[in-house]
């Protein structure tokens, strides 16, 4: 006696699997669809912010990530060339720690100087007041 139940295949039931996977690669496309959706942004300014107000007499821009990408990037970019050219100056971030100072002075950078040499005196003055608050020593201990 076989106990077994039938495992035969039938057309009808390879039919209603084949249904019941284009219905779900059906809905997944849907929610997929959804979702990229949901992640546009605007793809000209999605890292370049217009910096205005708060007594501003001009705009001034603020360029996201800049450490990410190499320099040439930002020639890719119409509206910071743009920026660029009517600019009456232009700020950028330069990272040196203390391991890349023998560096930095190597490549001319810091030619005879020490950072705080290339701070002006009133942010040199408000920074040393910063530090005498927060870490409790000044400005030259930290320079020499």
């Amino acid at each position: 006696m076989n106990n077994y139940r039938s495992t035969k295949i039938t057309k009808r039931k390879v039919l209603a699997v084949r249904f019941a996977a284009a219905m779900l690669m059906f809905i997944f496309g849907i929610l997929l669809g959804l979702a990229g959706k949901a992640q546009e942004t605007n793809k000209q300014q999605s890292n370049f912010y217009a910096v205005t107000g708060n007594g501003l007499k001009d705009t001034s821009w603020l360029f996201g990530t800049y450490h990410l990408v190499k320099s040439s990037y930002l020639d890719e970019v119409p509206a910071v060339v743009h920026a660029f050219k009517k600019a009456k100056g232009i700020g950028v971030e330069l990272v040196l720690d203390s391991a890349k100072l023998p560096v930095a002075t190597a490549m001319g950078l810091l030619k005879d100087k020490t950072l705080s040499d290339l701070l002006d005196k009133p942010f040199k003055d408000s920074l040393d007041k910063e530090l005498q608050t927060t870490l409790g020593v000044g400005i030259v201990q930290l320079t020499s």
